[in-house]
């Protein structure tokens, strides 16, 4: 293991002749270097030392990397340094790493430091470079990082560093991107953080929370596949139950087993993460119908007898199509159909507060879109209606109009 080597000498170097550091861990924005530019011109005295390290005949900066670029936009051809003498490329990246224990640091190049030292594990790495435990950690999760997400977080991090004063990304940003163990999903999880970074403030920017980032690439996370849930028939007539257990005794109704393989695969999933009151919306036939109308192409090229039959055909097929909904309970585990004829389905929860939901069709009419705002009127007098249908006939001039009207009396 590498010792703490001391300062044989400070002395003036020739800037040219300075190498970065095989590893540079630290990160240089592009204001920071303009700033020390603007110095090194005006008084260039009062910038630190830079600390150099020499192996094999080469000066390598080990700490002060901002300071000698911003040194090079001038016309100063030398500056003092710290001289340090190693043995080794390897002890010229570790003493990189102790000098800017105090500095920003690129996780994306902490992890670039484990390639290096390839052949020791993480521990060993971490004590040799003084690293904190959030970065153990890190190191620990993030060895299976996509190639091509870390090209793009560097991308994303160097666009930073060009208009911000200082950019520090979080450890956990990598951790929450590396518990994916999908790595063809790691550039999708850079993706959606590119997206949040970009609707942050520029002025107080901050990378989102390690929370967020959890509650953002969840979807993307690998789920235990659960066990399908088998469902009763809820039965309100006492008689019928009666009737319904001595039958259960010898055969258990289930609703799944009412559908084929594929139905069942498909309510599995949708059964997979619901409330334990919610809503089953099945679509029979469906599938049936896609079908044929991606074959209205080939259908096109048939004589026109053969192509009106065939839409004849598909239009009785669509007639057939019927929507099924059930209302399910997860913790009874029960199924009971739901009555249509109103348009709007109540569930009363356990608070004893009831909650209506609108009917698929509803929504689609309103186009409502995830985020949309929704403006609603309590109407109780034939007058309101009268304003209602001035104010419709400005917004209809407007942009497109839509509105549902939901009432208990008869419309």
């Amino acid at each position: 293991m590498m010792s703490n080597p001391s300062v044989s000498q400070q002395q003036i170097v020739q800037i040219s002749e300075l190498h970065p550091c095989p590893v540079q861990i630290t990160i240089h924005t592009a204001k920071k270097i303009e700033s020390i530019t603007k110095t090194a011109k005006s008084n260039p005295e009062s910038i630190p030392v830079i600390s150099v390290a020499i192996f094999d005949n080469k000066k390598y900066v080990v700490d002060g990397g901002a300071r000698v670029l911003g040194l090079k936009n001038t016309t100063l051809k030398e500056f003092k340094a710290n001289l340090y003498q190693v043995n080794s490329l390897e002890e010229v990246v570790v003493l990189h790493v102790r000098l800017n224990q105090t500095s920003p640091l690129n996780p994306l190049k902490i992890i670039e430091l484990a390639k290096f030292f390839e052949g020791m594990n993480i521990s060993e790495i971490s004590k040799m470079c003084w690293l904190s435990e959030s970065y153990v950690r890190m190191l620990e999760n993030c060895r299976n990082l996509a190639d091509d997400a870390h090209e793009r977080l560097q991308s994303i991090q160097n666009e930073l560093a060009k208009t911000l004063t200082e950019v520090m990304m979080p450890p956990y940003v990598l951790e929450t991107i590396c518990k994916i163990q999908s790595k063809n999903k790691h550039i999708r999880a850079v993706d959606m953080l590119e997206v949040s970074l970009k609707q942050l403030s520029s002025k107080k920017f901050s990378f989102p929370t390690h929370k967020y980032l959890e509650g953002l690439f969840e979807p993307l996370y690998d789920k235990p596949q659960r066990e399908p849930v088998s469902f009763i028939e809820e039965i309100n007539d006492i008689e019928e139950e009666i009737k319904l257990s001595k039958k259960q005794e010898t055969k258990p109704y289930s609703i799944v087993t009412k559908y084929s393989t594929k139905e069942k695969e498909k309510i599995k999933k949708i059964l997979g993460n619901v409330p334990h009151q919610t809503i089953l919306d099945i679509a029979v036939g469906d599938e049936i119908v896609k079908e044929l109308e991606s074959l209205k192409n080939i259908v096109a090229k048939l004589p026109r007898e053969q192509i009106n039959l065939f839409n004849e055909k598909l239009e009785e097929i669509k007639k057939k199509l019927v929507r099924k909904r059930f209302r399910l309970d997860m913790k009874k585990n029960t199924v009971a159909p739901i009555d249509e004829k109103n348009g709007v389905i109540v569930i009363q929860g356990e608070s004893g507060k009831k909650s209506g939901f609108m009917l698929p069709e509803h929504t689609e009419f309103l186009d409502i879109q995830n985020g949309a705002e929704i403006h609603a009127k309590m109407i109780t007098k034939s007058l309101q209606i009268t304003k209602l249908a001035k104010r419709a006939e400005e917004l209809e001039a407007k942009e497109s109009l839509r509105i549902l009207v939901l009432s208990s009396n008869h419309i």
